[in-house]
């Protein structure tokens, strides 16, 4: 490997210098998507960005190539001269664009030593068409590759950030969808694992171009063997809670009737899994602490001090609760949507009583019943 950057008998280090925006929202994603943690729930830079390199590498190649290409032509329609080396030139300059714009920055660069490892087949590929590409373009040290790859991934819009993160699951419910077939894959959600199998109809993000979706109608029995009603059939799920797809071989057909339906869910964009609702919490002195440490996919509340401003039906719940718990004593307001509440508050358990809306207090009451008869099941 004398002709490559790299050498994959002992890969070492590579310094990246990036500016404060880029790292927070390269944490901010790691968080968000809760991917790439250690064993003790640190997030876990190095894995995070093995995962953008070795899903967005090969697209920001041909994004450079055909910006290369588009100032090179700009150039000879300004420049006619058969001795100009074009490619070094807009090499050159736009070297120099990064420079300049490094330099003149008033965010303190942050510097990540990147450790590529070797046992990683899928990034050890990668980095050897890295490679090819930084000897065509002689001019970009590694470095400078890395770093302006993490910038133009920042740069994206969240959904597309997300669909470069789980880019395998993305390709996959792409596939089934274009080729009508039904799978199965098991969902994160509500404190455990689901497995659904549904025939896939559409990949869609919420109109704040966040998040995205997958819409589908589901099979007609859930994970207790219960029979699903035929208008909750379709569903939608987030890609990112989404893992272990598997492919049946037969391909699918959807009536038009539910066609019709999938197509309107489809539409209706933001009210995708994305309705926010106002939610009251009762923090005993546990919850409270628990809420205070545990930062992941934490939504964000406001203590309620005075409870007399508040709807009567909030009101008469409060008082309810306070005359046989005594000791729950903290009251929390928060808007959003109900996937975030109920996926956080179960992992609290009895520290922390939803109040209201009544239809999240039921879901979460009816998944630690349905615990509860597990359990006493098999003992």
């Amino acid at each position: 490997m004398s002709n490559s950057y790299f050498d994959f008998d002992y890969v070492d280090r590579i310094n990246i210098y990036i500016t404060e925006d880029v790292y927070d929202i390269l944490l901010y994603d790691m968080d968000i998507f809760n991917v790439s943690r250690k064993k003790n729930g640190e997030l876990n830079k190095n894995d995070f960005i093995t995962k953008i390199i070795v899903n967005y590498s090969d697209k920001y190649r041909k994004y450079y190539d055909h910006k290369l290409e588009a100032y090179k032509n700009t150039l000879k329609e300004v420049i006619d001269n058969k001795k100009v080396d074009y490619d070094l030139l807009i090499t050159k300059l736009l070297n120099s664009i990064n420079s300049v714009d490094n330099k003149d920055s008033q965010i303190k660069d942050i510097t990540i030593a990147y450790r590529p490892q070797r046992k990683n087949i899928a990034l050890m590929n990668e980095l050897n068409k890295i490679s090819d590409f930084l000897l065509k373009h002689n001019e970009i040290n590694p470095s400078a590759y890395f770093r302006n790859l993490l910038q133009e991934y920042c740069s994206l819009a969240q959904c597309k950030r997300e669909e470069i993160i789980f880019k395998d699951i993305y390709d996959q419910l792409t596939s089934a969808i274009n080729n009508k077939k039904h799978i199965s894959f098991k969902f994160d959600g509500y404190g455990g694992k689901y497995k659904i199998g549904c025939c896939p109809y559409a990949l869609v993000t919420n109109k704040e171009k966040k998040t995205n979706y997958l819409i589908a109608y589901s099979d007609g029995v859930d994970n207790s063997g219960n029979t699903i009603p035929e208008e909750k059939r379709i569903i939608t799920r987030k890609i990112s809670n989404i893992s272990n797809i598997i492919f049946d071989e037969q391909k699918y057909s959807i009536k038009n009737e539910i066609k019709n339906k999938l197509d309107i869910r489809k539409k209706q964009k933001d009210m995708i899994e994305e309705l926010e609702y106002d939610v009251y919490v009762l923090f005993n002195h546990n919850g409270y602490n628990k809420y205070r440490n545990i930062t992941t996919l934490r939504p964000t509340g406001v203590e309620i001090k005075d409870i007399s401003t508040l709807d009567k039906k909030v009101i008469k719940e409060i008082n309810k609760i306070n005359k046989t718990l005594k000791d729950y004593d903290r009251l929390y307001y928060f808007k959003d949507n109900s996937f975030k509440i109920k996926n956080y508050f179960i992992r609290l358990g009895k520290d922390a009583i939803i109040v209201s809306p009544e239809e999240i207090k039921k879901d979460i009451t009816s998944y630690y019943q349905e615990a509860s008869d597990i359990y006493k099941s098999i003992n």
